[in-house]
């Protein structure tokens, strides 16, 4: 699973324990409702996000990580983590198009060039349109 949206926030890295450390980050996604979203990083991934700038656009590959923890008063509480494993720079979100990264068999492709756009129109080539 993974979230794309613009950095708008990096935390500095907590040590939680002596082998525990983690470092929270904000993106702020780009829909029609934008949501601040609170991203982890855990261990020796807490420096990757070092790598980008507040306002960069990114795209963040995470784990959804839920657990329970009672308190003091017997009290259930239960927390949900998003731990990123993986960010990169959103312009590279999706590869181009090719036989080698489509979903699509090759047998039912075409050419390589059946998805180009043509590069001249002509008016009377409008005439065989199916409307």
């Amino acid at each position: 699973m993974n979230i794309s949206g613009t950095l708008k926030l990096v935390k500095p890295t907590q040590q939680v324990t002596e082998k525990f450390s983690k470092r929270e980050f904000v993106v702020v996604t780009s829909e029609q409702y934008p949501q601040s979203i609170q991203l982890e990083l855990q261990g020796q991934s807490c420096d990757i996000i070092d790598a980008y700038a507040e306002g960069q656009e990114i795209v963040c590959d995470i784990n959804i990580l839920g657990r329970l923890w009672t308190n003091a008063q017997g009290e259930d509480k239960y927390f949900t983590t998003l731990k990123v494993w993986k960010i990169q720079p959103a312009k590279n979100e999706f590869a181009p198009h090719n036989t080698q990264t489509t979903n699509i068999p090759p047998s039912n492709m075409g050419s390589p060039n059946e998805f180009d756009p043509p590069t001249a129109f002509k008016e009377e080539d409008d005439s065989d349109m199916p409307f």
